[in-house]
């Protein structure tokens, strides 16, 4: 597992680069609407402020970001109804490749299901491929259209995550990056090397005291971050929203019907007879 300074190390190393790009394009050209990555704020302000202040600024920050989830949330629902309309015309697409597929079933289809049937069908009668057919055969066609639908499924999960990891990440780097909270992690970070090598004199005890509580802290805001996103991502960003689960109950029911009629027709054609030429 990751530690908390770890993290921390890579949020400010990322900080620190964007600080630095931001720097270097001034130097060419002043954007007088530009602004800092660091909210402006006293220098000191994390050494005066109480944890409890602290605390309760995490909290707040929270809150807010909640709110804001709320209305991320909202566009996320509008790229899901919008991909769900633009492929709603594979269905069609996929019955009729997979229907020409079973009319020329081959030994490279039988090999891709792995069913043998064109091997141990050798000595078969009507009978026992009528049996065969609406039973394994159309477990076949069902397990096809599965994977279809879950490789439909994955590529609207990818379009998710690309608007939502991105998002959760700038949300975090936020809090990060607040001035009092920047320069208090960027001190213990730093300090937390040099630790080992301070005496337990009063005085340093008490500066091992504030970096402890600092650590406890920083690994609590860790954990109800973490705590935050599953739930989130639970009950809103992985769910399936409505017009998702219908589509693949219609898409679904239009298959089925398919499916039960093209086995019928394989079935009147006789069908094997030509899969075994």
């Amino acid at each position: 597992m990751v530690s908390t300074v770890s993290v921390g190390l890579l949020v400010l190393a990322s900080v620190l680069l964007n600080s630095s790009s931001v720097q270097a394009a001034q130097k060419i050209r002043i954007d007088t609407t530009s602004r800092p990555i660091l909210r402006s704020e006293p220098e000191e302000l994390w050494r005066t402020k109480s944890k409890e202040w602290k605390v309760n600024e995490w909290k707040m920050w929270l809150k807010k970001t909640d709110g804001e989830f709320k209305q991320f949330h909202a566009s996320l629902e509008e790229v899901k109804k919008n991909w769900i309309k633009e492929n709603g015309t594979g269905v069609k697409e996929f019955i009729d490749l997979t229907g020409k597929k079973w009319l020329n079933f081959n030994e490279a289809v039988d090999r891709e299901y792995k069913s043998n049937v064109l091997k141990k069908s050798a000595s078969w009668k009507e009978a026992q491929w009528k049996e065969w057919l609406t039973k394994e055969g159309k477990k076949l066609l069902e397990k096809d259209w599965q994977l279809w639908i879950a490789q439909k499924e994955s590529l609207l999960n990818a379009l998710i995550s690309v608007k939502w990891d991105p998002w959760k990440v700038s949300k975090i780097q936020e809090w990060k990056t607040i001035g009092w909270k920047f320069k208090e992690d960027m001190h213990w970070i730093r300090n937390t090397f040099y630790m080992p090598e301070i005496d337990n004199s009063p005085q340093n005890k008490e500066y091992k005291d504030q970096c402890n509580e600092w650590k406890q802290r920083d690994k609590m805001e860790t954990d109800q971050w973490n705590k935050w996103i599953t739930e989130v991502e639970k009950k809103h960003v992985n769910k399936d929203c409505p017009e998702w689960a219908k589509w693949k109950k219609d898409k679904t029911a239009i298959f089925d019907k398919w499916a039960t009629t093209f086995i019928h027709t394989l079935i009147k054609d006789k069908q094997w007879i030509k899969w075994k030429k």
